[in-house]
């Protein structure tokens, strides 16, 4: 699919109709919407426009096509979808998994390898700082394409024994521990890198993008 100039202003104009949803600037970004660039490397930070370009984009693409640098799509247990970026690490280097039960909700206690740490450490120090490779803070657990969860990272750095994933799916948590026990390469940590609009959908989005092919 051919993304233009042209067809990102229409889809800016919907969404000052429709701002996004989060903490990001609708400001910052309908204005990156109305800018397209020539396609840069999915190892680089993308914009916005890009970023949801990308995403879209690789919904024709078949999965086992795709490389860990690419930019996909996951949707987490109540519909919600993410514009993910490259793998910053897999569930190969998790060492081990206990699903938690409170009051509150359900949560899975993760340890990761001493290699797997480090990488964790530095996605998580990139998110904490908001940089353009994680410009939400996001950085979302995805087993099988589903987003287990996707929680803002509140601090720099984490011992590998204390990392805590959350959500309202004790499912999804589930299936999480299943992945690491059956096909933990199938478990990505990947950022989100761009949000997709409140009210709208990335099939509503590509819906503008085609019109303009």
């Amino acid at each position: 699919m051919r993304v233009n100039a042209v067809a990102l202003t229409i889809l800016a104009s919907a969404l000052a109709v429709a701002p996004a949803c989060g903490t990001s600037s609708d400001a910052d970004l309908v204005a990156a919407l109305t800018t397209t660039t020539s396609q840069p490397p999915t190892t680089a930070a993308l914009s916005p426009a890009d970023a949801l370009a990308a995403c879209v984009a690789s919904r024709d693409v078949d999965p086992t096509a795709l490389r860990p640098s690419d930019p996909v799509v996951g949707v987490d247990a109540e519909g919600v979808e993410y514009c993910l970026g490259p793998v910053e690490l897999t569930g190969e280097a998790i060492e081990d998994v206990v699903m938690v039960s409170d009051d509150w909700a359900p949560s899975v206690d993760v340890t990761l390898s001493p290699v797997g740490i480090v990488a964790f450490n530095t996605a998580a120090a990139r998110c904490f700082e908001a940089e353009p490779t994680c410009p939400f803070s996001q950085l979302a657990i995805v087993a099988d394409g589903d987003v287990i969860s996707a929680p803002r990272i509140a601090t720099p750095s984490f011992e590998r024994d204390q990392i805590q994933i959350g959500g309202p799916d004790e499912t999804r948590l589930a299936q999480l521990i299943d992945a690491v026990e059956s096909s933990p390469a199938s478990i990505e940590f990947r950022p989100v890198i761009a949000e997709v609009p409140f009210g709208m959908s990335l099939e509503s989005i590509a819906d503008i993008l085609d019109t303009k092919d």
